[in-house]
């Protein structure tokens, strides 16, 4: 593992006397860009200037604007990239327009001298069959001297298909460890960087022109129908078909386009304008447009017509709730995730930050969750089997298939024999061992029901009965604890459930800084043995200066880590409004920092709520407050306020003021009443 740069270029072995060409390879933050930069600099100081292919519309090179690949050189006076060619994209998407940029890569590789130093900066995409068709094609057709692979874990390349494919090529990629700073920017910081790239592209004062369009041909992938509104750009050509430069569309009128473009560029000479996906949305932030594509109805007189489809959907409002951003405490190891939109079935991801692991919430919505989270799935926690939390549960035995590890499910009295259904409903003839299986926990007041339950068994095998640990609790594990209560939903038991970090580690820097130890691996074996209580245990140290030391967890456990309470979120849907269980969910939920909770109607239908055992808005605000949890997410509301859902979060706001809004939605608050 090479530790400078000097080092690279000695284990390589690179020199300065023959140019070199490297290509750089790697996920997102890993440091790709900052080694280029590096590589560049040390090997332009011999005989030979060194140049950069960047290759990654997405983070395109200043002052390059996004959507852009970019030729440049090094300058040794000042250590900075002057770029000298671009091939403009069009698009930030590198997977979809792999042809083009594959296209483009190859035009701007012929420019370079022979004699020249050249790195090239791949995107940054691994896995997958479309990332390793892209990155074995530009390996192929650029021929490098040398590969580097870059990546912070091992674990990262293992198995990786590229490796296969570039062996084939008689390519051996060099894995190169990241820098342990190295990290993938936020999305803020990828947008606030794609704005300056855009403004000093376009200068201070760029132009605006007119173009009639019966000067110019319009080429656009998005269909007419699915066309955003936002401003959009486009490649603009001349009549050789030569690229001219990116042109921003800010208006479309029957006869002309209004463009915005670089000073430098000659509106006259536009010929032509080639759209693809990359839009300025409404915040003026770059992105890729990903419309869906969507049926519409046509009017010709009194006579609608519609499209030649069996079925037309009808088109649905959509509001989607983003936990991201919200007041849930800063740096939290429990990542919830609403699965569709907020008049979807009931489902929610718990992921666990740094441990490759999921929780279910309800199985409302399983088709839309990617099967890459189903693997990493663990546990399923269920409210309830009625059809809109239970019913997408064949999607999880189909996406499921192959998958031998155990999932386990919790559940209210019953759930045993209902999955053992599911699961037999269908022929497992050929799927010998390797079917889905799962371990279920039925809940009962005082006691855990037990079976096991695997495709291709024609009866469940009955475990011991477990009994009900102390506080409520269901599972407890060194770094999560769940915990459960019963509530009543119209003469049916609904499981309400409470996930919790029993304690979460910071780690103090001044001192790791001054005794010159420097982060890894082990402060996360630290914390893990803290949270056991192991504390006699022995950690290994290798300090800056090469030197390995032996410390016991519990002088480490006084000296670098601050211990802090662990997040607290509690689920909970489908149970009457009233005063038991409004007194049982307070006391469960109590200081929680999120409250996933039904407000399934409004006061006007508070009839409808107790006829069917449901919620009305205004006490799932009063439970909030009453337990007084730090942020509450409404949902599961009755489809009958598709059109008008801010009727439901008026209600909840006049109460408990601390409440997560879908995004799309503005709510306005209540006003105060006169005196």
């Amino acid at each position: 593992m090479p530790t400078s740069i000097t080092q690279l270029l000695h284990d390589l072995p690179l020199h300065h006397k023959a140019p070199q060409h490297i290509i750089l390879t790697g996920k997102s933050g890993t440091g790709k860009s900052t080694l280029a930069h590096q590589l560049a600099t040390t090997l332009a100081s011999g005989t030979h200037p060194a140049y950069l292919l960047h290759l990654d519309p997405g983070r395109a090179l200043y002052p390059s604007p996004p959507g852009t690949l970019t030729l440049a050189r090094i300058s040794l006076s000042d250590q900075s990239w002057t770029p000298l060619q671009h091939y403009f994209l069009g698009s930030m998407d590198a997977l979809r327009f792999r042809s083009e940029l594959i296209s483009g890569a190859l035009k701007l590789h012929r420019i370079i001298p022979p004699h020249a130093h050249l790195i090239i900066d791949t995107p940054g995409v691994l896995r997958g069959a479309i990332a390793n068709e892209l990155l074995s094609s530009l390996i192929q057709l650029l021929e490098p001297h040398h590969v580097l692979l870059l990546h912070h874990k091992t674990k990262d390349i293992e198995d990786l298909p590229l490796l296969s494919n570039l062996r084939a090529l008689h390519y051996i990629p060099t894995p190169v460890q990241a820098h342990p700073e190295a990290k993938k920017l936020s999305k803020t910081q990828l947008h606030n960087q794609r704005k300056l790239q855009l403004d000093a592209y376009l200068s201070d004062k760029p132009h605006t022109a007119n173009i009639p369009l019966e000067d110019v041909h319009v080429h656009h992938i998005i269909p007419e129908h699915q066309r955003p509104q936002s401003p959009h750009f486009a490649v603009a050509l001349n009549a050789q078909g030569q690229q001219l430069g990116l042109v921003c569309l800010m208006q479309h009128t029957p006869n002309d386009l209004k463009i915005l473009h670089a000073p430098t560029l000659d509106p006259h000479q536009i010929a032509a304008l080639s759209f693809k996906d990359m839009i300025l949305d409404q915040t003026q932030r770059i992105t890729t447009h990903s419309s869906e594509a969507h049926v519409r109805r046509t009017q010709h007189g009194n006579q609608k017509t519609l499209p030649e489809l069996a079925y037309t959907p009808r088109e649905r409002p959509i509001y989607r709730v983003n936990f991201a951003g919200s007041q849930i405490r800063a740096g939290n190891g429990l990542h919830p995730t609403m699965v569709g939109h907020l008049f979807e079935d009931p489902m929610f991801v718990l992921r666990l930050a740094h441990r490759q692991r999921c929780i279910f919430l309800d199985l409302g919505e399983v088709r839309q969750v990617p099967t890459k989270l189903i693997h990493q799935t663990t546990d399923i926690l269920l409210s309830h089997a009625h059809l809109d939390h239970f019913g997408d549960f064949p999607w999880l035995l189909r996406r499921m298939s192959g998958h031998t590890q155990a999932m386990r499910i919790f559940g209210p009295p019953g759930i045993i024999r209902r999955v053992f259904h599911m699961v037999t409903a269908f022929t497992w003839d050929r799927v010998e061992d390797r079917g889905p299986r799962f371990d279920i926990h039925e809940i009962h007041s005082d006691h855990i029901k037990r079976a096991k339950v695997q495709a291709g068994y024609e009866e469940p095998f009955l475990l011991e009965d477990q009994a009900r640990l102390p506080e409520k609790l269901i599972l407890e594990e060194p770094r999560i604890r769940i915990s459960a209560i019963t509530l009543d939903h119209g003469g049916l038991e609904s499981i309400a459930y409470r996930i919790e970090e029993p304690n979460k580690f910071g780690v103090r820097g001044n001192i790791l800084k001054e005794r010159g130890w420097p982060p890894g691996p082990w402060l996360g074996t630290l914390k893990h043995f803290a949270a056991q209580r192991r504390f006699d245990e022995l950690i290994a140290i290798t300090d800056t200066q090469g030197h390995t030391h032996s410390h016991r967890v519990q002088e480490l456990h006084d000296d670098l880590l601050i211990v802090q309470p662990g997040q607290k979120i509690v689920y909970a849907t489908d149970f009457a409004t009233d005063a038991h269980n409004h007194a049982k969910l307070v006391e469960f939920a109590h200081r929680a920092d999120l409250l996933i909770c039904e407000a399934s109607f409004a006061e006007e239908d508070r009839d409808q709520a107790e006829r069917t055992g449901h919620m009305c808005a205004r006490n799932t605000a009063q439970i909030a407050l009453d337990a007084q949890v730090n942020l509450l997410a409404p949902f599961h509301l009755s489809v009958r306020y598709e059109s008008r859902p801010e009727v439901v979060y008026k209600e909840i706001l006049s109460i408990f003021e601390r409440t997560l809004i879908p995004q799309d939605l503005v709510v306005y608050p209540p006003l105060e009443e006169e005196e």
